[in-house]
């Protein structure tokens, strides 16, 4: 699993009294199915399922924002790309070329 980016005292998880740094994770489908799959709701599950169903070729990559206690994920649409999170006004910071094993890996990451 690769880390691109990160969002510093993110406000977007929804029901979460506080902000808490994010990170965007890039994954593929094997790596989905095994280590994100089982932190997902049933509804996200589902909502992840059918969005792959549109899925195109072009980009077999999954893209999920996480928080860093692993408490929040949340899928990002499948088309979901670096530069498209990268803009004037984007929350997001690069992060170049980090690899993580596991989900509990972002709870150590430095930037």
């Amino acid at each position: 699993m690769e880390v691109i980016a990160v969002w510093k005292d993110c406000k977007y998880f929804e029901n979460y009294d506080k902000t808490v740094d994010a990170f965007v994770i890039k994954c593929t489908l094997y790596e989905t199915k095994s280590k994100i799959e089982p932190f997902l709701t049933g509804i996200q599950k589902h909502n992840l399922f059918m969005s792959n169903k549109t899925r195109s070729n072009t980009h077999p990559d999954f893209y999920f924002l996480v928080s860093r206690d692993v408490k929040y994920i949340k899928p990002l649409e499948w088309f979901c790309n670096v530069s498209s999170l990268l803009g004037q006004n984007s929350p997001y910071e690069l992060i170049d070329n980090l690899e993580v094993k596991n989900l509990e890996d972002i709870k150590g990451i430095q930037y």
